[in-house]
């Protein structure tokens, strides 16, 4: 197989992976509310690898994800280090542009979700602050999340739908310590997704703070 047809295939493969059981949205819709980027507090940058697992099929590959003010922008790897695709969300904007010919099988949200479930979305607080040790529980838009935090950090986080369409939960859980309050991995992230059934594994390679940016209002 020539290189350009083997990057196409592993694009395609990666673009399958990030949605999941997603192609399936006429049959299982993904709920959810994609907020403004800059309605979190903390802007960063992260190197990352993220495996993936769905119908029996494990797919691995680098990204790197950029939060800063209210712009947030994903861009996927392919195994020779070019940019595969990049996912941007300006706002409420989104765009997507991938080096594949044809369109995304699913809404580009879907990647969104996934992201802002693990590493921005969850229960509020101030900026910079843990909750106290133990479990918290509260509805935000529509949807039953728990955190449960230990000496400081975010050691998992669920979602379950109020109104239990679709049924399940969504279950990120934090390796190492967990996740500090500044947003910081320390371990393997892993999402399992009940309610399209699929499983994201991230593991960071670097994380690092970027200097605050102008936010939504």
């Amino acid at each position: 197989m020539t290189r350009p047809r083997l990057t196409a295939l592993c694009v395609s493969m990666m673009l399958a992976a990030c949605g999941g059981a997603a192609q399936r949205r006429a049959v299982v819709p993904y709920p959810g509310i994609v907020h403004a980027p800059g309605q979190y507090p903390d802007d960063f940058l992260a190197r990352q690898h993220i495996d993936t697992q769905h119908d029996g099929r494990d797919v691995g590959f680098d990204a790197v994800l950029q939060k800063r003010g209210d712009t947030l922008v994903l861009i996927g790897l392919t195994p020779y280090g070019s940019r595969a695709f990049v996912l941007e969300q300006r706002g409420t904007g989104i765009t997507f542009t991938s080096s594949m010919p044809g369109e995304l099988p699913f809404p580009p949200s879907y990647i969104l979700l996934d992201v802002h479930r693990a590493l921005l979305a969850g229960l509020p607080r101030p900026a910079g602050t843990a909750l106290a040790d133990g479990s918290h529980e509260g509805v935000v838009d529509g949807e039953r999340v728990s955190e449960r935090w230990t000496a400081a950090h975010l050691v998992e986080r669920r979602f379950e739908r109020v109104d239990q369409r679709p049924a399940g939960a969504i279950v990120v859980r934090y390796g190492g310590e967990g996740l500090t309050a500044d947003g910081t991995p320390t371990g393997v992230i892993t999402l399992t997704n009940g309610w399209l059934g699929y499983l994201l594994r991230v593991t960071t390679s670097e994380h690092r703070s970027l200097p605050s940016a102008p936010r939504s209002r």
